[in-house]
């Protein structure tokens, strides 16, 4: 046990499955953890203070981290929401990302508009919104095909679809019932579909110390055969060259910088296109599916590892 950490109070904003490790690990650590989700989780060890709070009421939630005296958030997956962390980091000046940049992150419109207008040149898909007035128009002008369309919001591959022309883009879309993940967006497809030695997606975990961003895990993604773009399995260490390795470093550095991410976990989904990296998602928090405590662990007692999902 530190010590140094003893009664502190912290906060995990989600208090699902995926957040039991990082509590346990905060527990272990001498902190007292308060828990804030939509349920209480009969799963979370009973010396936990839970509340019943849906954590997109960001203001609740601060209200709770007051009443505590809330010294930091734990680091743990959270989706959409993760812009309720970044509000109290800032209400509350927390170590942590702040509402800028987790906003952006939230937000995959904001986050390809944030850097596409930047004056610093960034590796970016091609992106328009399904709302847009003259939408077939927009397609035929903006895209080859195949095109990516995908929510807004969330993660995990949540309604994601490759299609192959513009009639079954505007036929999904039309078809398509908004949900918590928000409007469809449509995107560019990196690189050649039908060769498969020039593209390659992988999961990137790191943490941002200075401002400088240092890798703990790179790993390989399988996919799902097209239409679909569902993450079956992961490879880790990822097996790109250490010239690529660097190459991604500088280009998160880059991309963090920009988004004002320091002093916390990030996660991001990246494309390399022949080599050359593009960010797809980021987002200031660990991977889910609880890569963080799976696989990290298998790559680092064993010297790699593959976890089937």
């Amino acid at each position: 046990m530190l010590s140094n950490y003893n009664h502190i109070s912290v906060l995990s904003v989600g208090n699902g499955q995926e957040q039991i490790y990082s509590i346990n690990i905060a527990k272990s650590m001498g902190c007292k953890v308060i828990a804030v989700g939509k349920d209480i989780n009969q799963d979370i060890p009973s010396d936990v203070k839970q509340y019943a709070i849906d954590i997109k009421d960001a203001d609740k939630v601060l209200d709770i981290a007051k009443k505590h005296n809330i010294k930091a958030i734990l680091p743990a997956p959270v989706g959409r929401y993760i812009t309720t962390i970044g509000y109290i980091n800032e209400k509350l000046n927390l170590i942590g990302p702040k509402a800028y940049a987790t906003t952006i992150c939230a937000d995959k419109q904001l986050l390809n508009s944030i850097l596409t207008d930047d004056k610093n040149s960034y590796n970016l898909a091609k992106q328009i919104n399904s709302n847009s007035s003259n939408l077939k128009y927009e397609l035929e002008k903006s895209f080859n095909f195949p095109v990516i369309i995908k929510p807004r919001y969330g993660s995990g591959s949540n309604d994601v679809l490759v299609v192959n022309s513009c009639e079954d883009a505007l036929s999904y879309i039309k078809n398509y019932k908004t949900s918590n993940y928000g409007e469809l967006i449509i995107e560019e497809f990196l690189g050649d579909p039908n060769i498969d030695e020039n593209i390659k997606e992988i999961g990137v975990d790191a943490i941002v110390v200075n401002s400088e961003v240092v890798f703990f895990n790179v790993r390989d993604k399988l996919l799902t055969s097209l239409p679909y773009r569902q993450e079956i399995q992961y490879i880790s260490p990822s097996n790109i060259s250490k010239i690529v390795k660097e190459k991604v470093k500088q280009y998160l550095n880059k991309i963090t910088d920009k988004l004002l991410l320091k002093d916390c976990m990030i996660n991001a989904d990246m494309m390399l296109v022949n080599n050359t990296p593009y960010v797809i998602e980021i987002s200031p928090r660990p991977a889910g599916l609880n890569i963080i405590n799976k696989l990290t662990a298998l790559q680092t007692k064993g010297g790699g590892g593959c976890m089937n999902l």
